[in-house]
């Protein structure tokens, strides 16, 4: 009994225009909301900048995050100890 091997087929990759007009328009939509946000005044961009860079602000971010690495540190050491307290 022999058997026959079919034909390859040859795929064509699907085409997704949809897919692309959308990602053109959300671009577009970011693009132009970066613009007016860059341009307005309203938003005060001296006054954010004058914050961002100071020192006060640098300490407080740096204290959040050793807090955070603290907390981490806490919790897997906490969680190692209930692992091994649940195996024994």
């Amino acid at each position: 009994m022999t058997t026959t091997r079919p034909e390859r087929i040859e795929a064509k990759p699907l085409r997704h225009p949809g897919r692309w007009i959308l990602a053109a328009i959300i671009i577009a939509l970011a693009v132009w909301f970066l613009i007016g946000a860059a341009r307005n005044d309203a938003y005060g961009w001296d006054t954010y900048f004058r914050y961002l860079f100071d020192t006060r602000i640098a300490v407080a971010a740096l204290h959040t995050l050793a807090i955070t690495i603290f907390a981490m540190v806490l919790g897997v050491i906490g969680g190692v100890i209930l692992a091994v307290m649940r195996m024994s």
